[in-house]
C-alpha cells in the first residue's frame, strides 16, 4: 500500500515493479499507452459501424503551402504562386493553413500582409480579402476570401453507393469543369454541388492524363444554416488533407476503425515532429485547461462529440 510503516508480504513484493524482469517492466509501461489506442479504436470501429462517415485529416492539413490559387483573386494579382508557404499575417507567425484562413476570415476586409516563403526566399504580398458570394450559405457576418484554397479540386475517396460511385468518379480523379465552367478549387466545385441538388452536373475530370465526362447528380440533403433550412446537394467525396471513411457493414469497420486509428496516430507523430523541428509554432500544443475547454465545447455538441473526442484525446496521450 501507499502506507510506508504497513508490512509487506514476499507475494507483494515479488509482484512490485522493481522486482520484474525486462518484459515484464516493458509490458507494465507499455500498458497505459496501448489501452488508449485500443479504445481510440474501439469508438472509431463503433462510430463507422452505424454508417455514419468520418473524417480522418492527414499531415498536409499542417502546413500552410499554397495549392490552389483562384484566377484573378486577390493573392493571384498580387503575386502569389502555388508552393509559397505562408509564413507570416500581418507580423503573426502562422504555421497551418486553418490559422492563415482563420485570420483572413476575421480581417473584415481590410489589407493583409502575407510574409512567404519561395524558392528559399522571403517575400512580402499585399491582398484585400474580398466577400465570398454564392457559397449556398446564409451568415450574419461576411465572409472573405483571398482566393487562398486548403485543397485543389482532387478528388481522394469516394463513398459506396454515392451518386459520384454511381458516376464513376474514382479517386484520383482531378475535376476540371463542371458544366463548362472551369474549376480551380475545392471550394468552386462543392458550391456547384451545393447549389445544384437533384439536377445533373456534368464533370470533366482529369484521370492519368486524359480527361473524361461523367454525369453526377447531386442528392438532396436539408441542412438548417442559423436557423434556416437549405436544401443541398451532396454527391459524397472528399479531397486532400481529409479521408472520408464508411463502412457498408460491421466487418468493414473493423478494418476502418484500424485505419482510422493509424491516421490520426500518424497526424499527430507528424504535428510532433514538426513542432520539434519548428515547422510548426509550440503554441499549438494545448494543456489541461485546452483540453478542459475543448471538452466543455463538445460536450454542448452532442454526446457523439464527446465520444469523439475521447477518441482523439487517447491517441494524444497514448
Amino acid at each position: 500500500g501507499e502506507d510506508e510503516t504497513e508490512a509487506t508480504t514476499s507475494d507483494d513484493r515479488r509482484r512490485s515493479f522493481a522486482h520484474q524482469g525486462l518484459w515484464g517492466k516493458v509490458l507494465i509501461v507499455a500498458a497505459g499507452p496501448g489501452f488508449n489506442f485500443i479504445l481510440a479504436y474501439l469508438i472509431f470501429a463503433g462510430w463507422l459501424s452505424t454508417g455514419t462517415p468520418l473524417f480522418v485529416p492527414t499531415f498536409r492539413d499542417l502546413s500552410a503551402d499554397i495549392e490552389a490559387l483562384v484566377p484573378d483573386s486577390p493573392v493571384a494579382k498580387a503575386g502569389m504562386e502555388i508552393g509559397d508557404r505562408v509564413v507570416k499575417v500581418n507580423g503573426k507567425d502562422i504555421s497551418t493553413r486553418t490559422e492563415l484562413l482563420d485570420l483572413v476570415a476575421k480581417s473584415k476586409g481590410q489589407p493583409i500582409a502575407l510574409e512567404v516563403r519561395r524558392e528559399g526566399q522571403l517575400k512580402t504580398i499585399t491582398a484585400t480579402p474580398v466577400i465570398i458570394t454564392g457559397d449556398g450559405t446564409h451568415t450574419d457576418e461576411p465572409l472573405y476570401t483571398i482566393g487562398v484554397e486548403e485543397t485543389p479540386p482532387l478528388v481522394t475517396s469516394v463513398m459506396h453507393g454515392s451518386p459520384a460511385a454511381s458516376a464513376g468518379v474514382q479517386p484520383g480523379d482531378r475535376v476540371v469543369t463542371i458544366d463548362g465552367q472551369t474549376i480551380y478549387t475545392w471550394g468552386q466545385m462543392t458550391t456547384q454541388v451545393r447549389e445544384h441538388p437533384l439536377k445533373p452536373l456534368t464533370f470533366e475530370v482529369l484521370r492519368e492524363g486524359a480527361r473524361t465526362t461523367l454525369t453526377v447528380t447531386p442528392t438532396s440533403e436539408k441542412v438548417t444554416v442559423n436557423g434556416q433550412t437549405l436544401e443541398v446537394g451532396k454527391i459524397g467525396i472528399s479531397g486532400p488533407g481529409r479521408s472520408l471513411m464508411h463502412s457498408n457493414n460491421p466487418a468493414e469497420a473493423v478494418y476502418h476503425g484500424l485505419e482510422a486509428t493509424w491516421g490520426w496516430t500518424e497526424l499527430t507523430a507528424v504535428g510532433l515532429y514538426k513542432m520539434v523541428v519548428g515547422d510548426i509554432s509550440s503554441k499549438n500544443i494545448g494543456g489541461p485547461l485546452t483540453i478542459a475547454n475543448i471538452s466543455g465545447e463538445a460536450a454542448s455538441q452532442g454526446a457523439s462529440s464527446v465520444v469523439f473526442l475521447i477518441a482523439i484525446l487517447s491517441i494524444n496521450l497514448g
